[in-house]
C-alpha cells in the first residue's frame, strides 16, 4: 500500500485521491506542487489544469486585484474590459490554477469579506475536486472551499467541517448582460404560480417538502406526466420552482421515474421561467458544469431566472414512500430560509449549516456529498457576515472524531463479513432498487456506523441506492440518488 506525498496517509489501491487530505495520487501538480494521480486533467487539490494530454502546463499567472467591498467578485485572468466592468466593487482576477489560493488567500487578509461570487465556468474557475467517498464518482465537485480561509482534509470535512466561512455563488457565465442581469435580480418573493415537479416514486417526500416550505401546491409526478406536460406548465412562467427528478451526465436532460418508465420532463429548449425565478433541482448532475457538459442549469439564468440550486454529482434524497432526506431536506431549509428574508447565496449557506447541524456528529457519505455538492448560480445580494454560526458548528464537532475508515466494493453474497445482519440491509436495498443488485460497496464513516451503497442499470439513467447501519447493524435509514 503506497503513502500520499502530502500527509503520509495510506492509500487504498488504485486510490485517485487521498482519503484524508484530498491530495491527488502520483506526479506534481504545477500550480501548487501536490501530488497528481497518473491522467489526471486537474489538480485535485487546488483544481489547476494538468498536462495529462502531453501538452504544457503553463505556471499561473499572479491574481490581480481592484476596488473595495464586502463581495469579492472572482473574475478570470485576462478577462475582457466589458466583463470587468460589468462587476461592482471588489474584483480579484486569477489563472484557473492559483484562483483558490487566491480567493483564500483574500479571506484570510480582510475578515470583513461577507461573500465570495465566481463568474466564470468549471474551466475559467475550477470547480475544486476531491474523492467520492460514496465511490460512485470520480470527484465531487465543489465551490464551498471558495469560501474558506484553509481547505478541510477529508478527515475534518467527515467530522462536519463543510461550511464555508462565507456564502458562495457563481455566475456561470463571461456575458457581461447576463452577469449585470443577474447582479442586479430580484428573487421572485414567493410560491404564488409555483411549479413541484416529482418522480412518481418520491410522491411523498416532494408533497411533503412542499408542505413545509408553506407552497400551497401539489407536485406534478411523472409518470403520468412527461416533457410536453411539464413544458406547458413552464410557459405559464413559474416563479418559484422544485425539481425532484433523476438526472444524468449523458445528455441534458431529466426524467421521472414510475411504472418501470422513466420518461423524459426537460430538456433544456423546454425553459421558460419567470423574471427572477428561484430554481432548485434534486437531480444528479443537476448543475454540471464539468467538461463543458451541456447542462439544463445555465439555460435557467439565461432565460431569466435570478438564480439555480443543484449537484454538481450524483445527489442523494429519500427512497420510495420515505420521508424527506439529504437533498430534500437542503430544499426544505433553503426555501424557508429565503421566507425570512435571507438573500439567495446565504439561504443556501444556512440551509448547509442546518443540514450539518441535525446530522449531531460525523457525516455519512450521502450526507457529506450533499453538503459540498450542492452549489448557487447566480450573485451574491446581501451576504451578512455568518463566521459566528460556522465557528459554533466547528466548536461543536471534534475534527478527527469522525471519517472514512475504509472503503471497498463486496459482492453481496460477502456482505455478511462487512455488516452485522447483512441479509436484512441486503433485502432493503433489493427493495429501494426492486432488482438484487450482484455486489455493494461499504463505506465505515465512524464508530462502527456505515454506509452501505449499491446500483443497478435501468432505463436511461443508472439507479443508485443505500442504507445506513449502526455498529449494531440496525438499518437507520434507506435512500436513493436523484
Amino acid at each position: 500500500m503506497s503513502a500520499c506525498a502530502r500527509c503520509g496517509a495510506a492509500l487504498r489501491s488504485h486510490a485517485r485521491f487521498c482519503g484524508a487530505c484530498g491530495a491527488a495520487a502520483d506526479d506534481d501538480c504545477a500550480g501548487c506542487g501536490a501530488p497528481l494521480r497518473p491522467g489526471a486533467r486537474f489538480c485535485g487539490a487546488c483544481g489547476a489544469p494538468t498536462a495529462a494530454d502531453g501538452g504544457t502546463v503553463v505556471a499561473p499567472a499572479p491574481a490581480t486585484a481592484h476596488g473595495t467591498g464586502p463581495f469579492l467578485y472572482v473574475l478570470p485572468a485576462g478577462a475582457a474590459p466589458a466583463l470587468v466592468a460589468a462587476v461592482p466593487g471588489r474584483v480579484l482576477q486569477a489563472a484557473p490554477g492559483d484562483a483558490l489560493a487566491a480567493v483564500q488567500a483574500a479571506l484570510r487578509a480582510d475578515v470583513g469579506l461577507e461573500a465570495v461570487c465566481l463568474v466564470g465556468d468549471d474551466e475559467a474557475l475550477p470547480f475544486s475536486r476531491v474523492e467520492d467517498p460514496c465511490g460512485y464518482d470520480d470527484a465531487v465537485l465543489t465551490d464551498v472551499f471558495y469560501g474558506m480561509r484553509t481547505t478541510p482534509t477529508a478527515a475534518e470535512r467527515m467530522a462536519g467541517d463543510v461550511v464555508p466561512d462565507v456564502p458562495v455563488s457563481r455566475i456561470p457565465s463571461d456575458d457581461p448582460a447576463l452577469v449585470r442581469r443577474l447582479l442586479g435580480a430580484t428573487l421572485y418573493p414567493s410560491w404564488s404560480g409555483g411549479l413541484g415537479v416529482s418522480a412518481a416514486v418520491w410522491r411523498e417526500a416532494t408533497t411533503e417538502v412542499l408542505s413545509r416550505i408553506g407552497a400551497g401546491l401539489e407536485p406534478h409526478l411523472s409518470p403520468p406526466r412527461a416533457r410536453a406536460e411539464v413544458e406547458a406548465h413552464l410557459r405559464a412562467r413559474p416563479g418559484r420552482l422544485l425539481f425532484n427528478v433523476h438526472g444524468t451526465l449523458q445528455e441534458p436532460a431529466w426524467y421521472g421515474e414510475g411504472d418501470g418508465r422513466f420518461p423524459e420532463v426537460l430538456r433544456p429548449s423546454g425553459v421558460e421561467v419567470a423574471e427572477g425565478a428561484v430554481v432548485f433541482s434534486e437531480a444528479c448532475y443537476g448543475a454540471t458544469l464539468a467538461d463543458g457538459a451541456e447542462s439544463i442549469a445555465p439555460t435557467f439564468l439565461e432565460r431569466g431566472a435570478g438564480c439555480f440550486v443543484g449537484s454538481t454529482v450524483i445527489a442523494w434524497g429519500s427512497s420510495r414512500g420515505g420521508p424527506p432526506l439529504l437533498a430534500d431536506d437542503l430544499a426544505t431549509h433553503f426555501y424557508r430560509a429565503l421566507d425570512e428574508g435571507r438573500p439567495g447565496a446565504v439561504a443556501l449557506h444556512e440551509a448547509r449549516l442546518a443540514l450539518v447541524e441535525a446530522a449531531g456528529g460525523g457525516l455519512s457519505a450521502p450526507l457529506h456529498n450533499t453538503a459540498i455538492s450542492f452549489v448557487y448560480y447566480g450573485a451574491p445580494q446581501q451576504a451578512g457576515a455568518l463566521a459566528r454560526a460556522r465557528a459554533q458548528l466547528r466548536a461543536r464537532l471534534t475534527p478527527g472524531a469522525w471519517q472514512v475508515l475504509s472503503t471497498g466494493r463486496v459482492a453481496m453474497r460477502a456482505l455478511s463479513g462487512e455488516v452485522r445482519d447483512a441479509d436484512a440491509v441486503a433485502r432493503r436495498l433489493e427493495q429501494l432498487l426492486d432488482a438484487r443488485p450482484a455486489d455493494a460497496r461499504v463505506v465505515r464513516y465512524g464508530s462502527g456506523a456505515a454506509s452501505v451503497l449499491c446500483e443497478v442499470g435501468a432505463g436511461p439513467v443508472m439507479r443508485r441506492a443505500g442504507v445506513d447501519v449502526d455498529a449494531t447493524g440496525r438499518i437507520l435509514r434507506g435512500f436513493v440518488s436523484r
